[in-house]
C-alpha cells in the first residue's frame, strides 16, 4: 500500500500497489499483511488486518499503549492468526561483552546489515550479513598460569531469518519467530520505567501472558 507506486516500482517493478488499506485488505489472495507504518498507526492498521482475518506483522514498536498490545493479541486469539513483531535486531551480529570467572569476550563494531541495505544490497547478495575482520570478537582466557588472546570470527547476521521462521509458522504451525506477547512486554517495560521515574520507586515487572 502506497500513495507513490512510482516510487514502489523503481525497487520492486512488479509488486502491484494499491492506494489504501481497504482495498489491500479485500483481497483474498493476502494472508499476510506486514505493517511498517508510523507508530501511531500500527494499533489501528493492525486491528483492522486481523478483523479482515489476515495474519500480521507489526513494526517495532508494536504499539504505543501495552494495553493496545493486548487488545490486539487478544482479538488475534479470537480470529486465530498469527500476530508478530518484526524484531530483526535478534538477528544482528553487533557488539556485546561476556566476562567470566576464567576469561573475557569482548565484541566491538555495528551489525553490518543495515548499511548494506542502504548501500542497495539484499538479503542473499555475496557477503550479505557477515563482519569486516576487524570488528572480529577478541576471547581472552587464562590456561594455567598463561593468558591467551584470539580473534573469533563473527557469526553471520540475518534479517531474513526471520522472516524464514513466519514461513514456518503459518505453514507448519511452529511459533511466531517473535510472539506478540514479547513486543507487548517491551513496551511494558518503557511504560513500567516512565511510571518509575515519575513517582520515583521501584516497579516490579510481572507479565500476565503466557508466550
Amino acid at each position: 500500500m502506497s500513495s507513490k507506486p512510482e516510487k514502489v516500482h523503481q525497487d520492486y517493478p512488479d509488486v502491484t500497489v494499491v492506494p489504501t488499506l481497504d482495498r489491500l485488505l479485500a483481497d483474498k489472495n493476502i494472508a499476510l499483511v506486514v505493517i511498517s507504518t508510523p507508530n501511531d498507526t500500527h494499533y489501528e492498521f493492525a486491528k483492522r488486518a486481523i478483523e479482515a482475518g489476515k495474519h500480521v506483522i507489526v513494526e517495532k514498536p508494536f504499539t504505543i499503549h501495552a494495553a493496545d498490545a493486548d487488545e490486539l493479541i487478544e482479538l488475534a486469539r479470537q480470529r486465530n492468526v498469527m500476530l508478530s513483531v518484526y524484531q530483526n535486531r535478534r538477528w544482528d551480529n553487533d557488539f556485546f561483552q561476556i566476562h567470566g570467572s576464567k576469561g573475557s569476550f569482548i565484541k566491538y563494531g555495528l551489525d553490518s546489515q543495515e548499511d548494506a541495505l542502504k548501500a542497495g544490497k539484499r538479503p542473499g547478495d555475496p557477503g550479505w550479513g557477515e563482519d569486516n575482520e576487524k570488528d572480529y570478537g577478541e576471547l581472552t582466557i587464562d590456561v594455567g598460569e598463561l593468558t591467551v588472546k584470539g580473534k573469533v570470527k563473527t557469526l553471520t547476521g540475518g534479517y531474513e531469518r526471520y522472516y524464514q521462521g513466519i514461513v514456518a509458522a503459518l505453514t507448519q504451525g511452529k511459533p511466531a519467530p517473535v510472539s506478540a506477547e514479547e513486543g507487548r512486554n517491551t513496551i511494558q517495560v518503557i511504560e513500567y520505567a516512565l511510571q518509575s521515574q515519575k513517582e520515583q520507586r521501584a516497579i516490579a515487572f510481572k507479565s500476565d501472558r503466557k508466550e
